[in-house]
This record gives C-alpha cells, structure tokens and sequence, in this order.
C-alpha cells in the first residue's frame, strides 16, 4: 500500500493513508479484507479507460467500495474529509450500495476519519445514512445516471457547474451532526 501513497493525486493522499489504518484496525478485529478499489486492480491504460468512460457501468467499477471483507462478504467504503459542515458521498455507488444491502441483504459499511470526528474513526451501516441534497454536476458523465439518481433520491436536488479541482461525480451532502452519530469501530463490530 505505500507505494500507492506516491503515486495517488494529492486529494488522495490522507484516504490512501486511513486505508492502511482500517486494514490494520480490521485485522486486529479478527477481519480480513481485500482491496477492491479500481487504481490499485488495474493496470494505467484500463484506469484511463474507466475515467474516460460515461457509462454507469464504469461509474460503479470506479466506485467500487474500498474494501472487501472475507469473513462476512461485508463492503467497507471510507471516506476523509477536512469539512467540518459536510461529508458529500457519490450518490451513484451510495444507491448501488443501498439497494445491494436492501435487495440482497449484503451489507455495506461507511467508514470516517476527518475533521468532522476529530480525525477519530467512525462508520455506520449504509442504510443509517439520510441525503439531504443531491448534487450533479454538469458534466457528461452524469447525464446517463441524472434522472435515475433523482429517481431514487427523495431529497433536495442541485445542479452546479463543473468542477476544475474535483471529480464531478454526482454526490450527496450529509450534515456533519449525521456523522457524529456514527459507531466507533469497537461499538460497530461489536454488536454484528
């Protein structure tokens, strides 16, 4: 994992960081996990590939949950932020995540560490988490998944310009009082 350190876009840098923090943190709950994010699977030009891509298909191998657990075929997504106001989650794998877990019964875990906890980690199961805004950005990549997204979501809907800094992929905002609600890992393994 620290070779990826190097080699992941600034922004990146501190998620690449808690992802081998939670591996540990996992192992000494008894957990193994395997990493399923896309940049550390696949080779550069598949990678190209995948970004340059506007299918939906695409979308969800790009946002694939971080993490694999073998133990109960549970997903683990984790997530960093320096908000203290907000945490935004892709809304396109958050719905694939939400309906994986209501359909099919396969959980799915959020996992924090950022400023809204004091950089101390929390997670939650999917289905705690409540949108209060939906976000899309105008961008190609989106027009495929937009009407499908505000299908789903029964909240709030905002469409924004692109981003020159960020990824605009489609996203929900969910209060920072949300996630202080969240499980320490402790709590949350414990009562599985």
């Amino acid at each position: 994992m620290d070779s990826y350190v190097n080699k992941e876009h600034p922004f990146a840098r501190d998620h690449v960081i808690f992802e081998k923090e939670f591996v540990e943190l996992a192992k000494k709950h008894g957990l193994t996990m395997t990493d399923m994010s896309y940049h550390h699977l696949y080779p550069d030009p598949i990678k190209a590939k995948l970004r340059n891509n506007t299918s939906p298909v695409s979308i969800l191998v790009r946002t694939t949950p971080d993490f694999l657990c073998f133990d109960d075929g549970s997903y683990y997504e984790l997530k960093t932020g320096t908000s203290l106001i907000h945490l935004n989650l892709e809304a396109y794998p958050f719905m694939a995540n939400l309906i994986r877990h209501r359909e099919l019964g396969i959980p799915c875990a959020y996992v924090y560490k950022g400023a809204i906890t004091n950089n101390e980690i929390v997670m939650c199961d999917v289905d705690w988490i409540q949108p209060q805004t939906l976000v899309i950005p105008k961008d190609d990549k989106n027009n495929a998944i937009k009407d499908k997204l505000k299908e789903f979501f029964q909240c709030i809907c905002v469409e924004r310009e692109r981003s020159k800094i960020f990824s605009n992929d489609a996203y929900i905002d969910i209060p920072a009082e949300q996630v202080q609600k969240w499980l320490t890992p402790d709590e949350y393994w414990k009562r599985a």
